[in-house]
């Protein structure tokens, strides 16, 4: 009885150990701040929705573009690490791989985007740290343009809606 109940206990602790945190639900952005290079107002999404599942997690980003009109960037990201490939509005090649933090709390997608005359350049890859702190969810973006040689890094904090 008591070996049971011993494998019992490990079983939970280790299955608490191994879930991931819930990022599900609509985050309205509130400040970003930089952290090196330029801060461009429409550096981060103004609304990040997400949902997840045991396998996926679905972004929505919607972000700023040209003339104030807003536009959406849907991502369905996989949770084993396997890399996902999109095609971009300006048909460009999108690939974005996704890791998890040893703890869960936190997701890391990398991005590169290639020239649409020639998917094997690459022009910019983008590093997207998710966290969550304190009810909110930071995003943490480092991007780099490889065909100007600019880098910049931000920050930006969201409260769920």
């Amino acid at each position: 009885m008591k070996t049971f109940t011993l494998a019992a206990l490990c079983f939970v602790v280790f299955s608490a150990f191994a879930q991931k945190a819930d990022f599900t639900g609509n985050w309205v952005f509130v400040e970003q701040e930089s952290i090196s290079g330029n801060l461009y107002s429409n550096g981060s999404p103004k609304q990040i929705n997400i949902s997840q599942t045991a396998t996926v997690v679905n972004l929505d980003k919607i972000t700023m573009g040209a003339n104030n009109t807003d536009f959406t960037v849907s991502e369905k990201l996989t949770k084993d690490g396997r890399a996902v490939e999109l095609t971009t509005a300006s048909k460009r090649k999108k690939t974005i791989t996704t890791t998890w933090s040893n703890d869960g709390n936190s997701f890391v997608c990398f991005t590169t985007i290639s020239s649409p005359d020639d998917a094997g350049k690459l022009e910019r890859k983008v590093t997207d740290t998710y966290s969550l702190e304190y009810g909110s969810l930071i995003l943490q973006r480092k991007d780099e343009n490889l065909t100007n040689g600019e880098v910049w890094e931000s920050k930006a904090v969201y409260e769920r809606r």
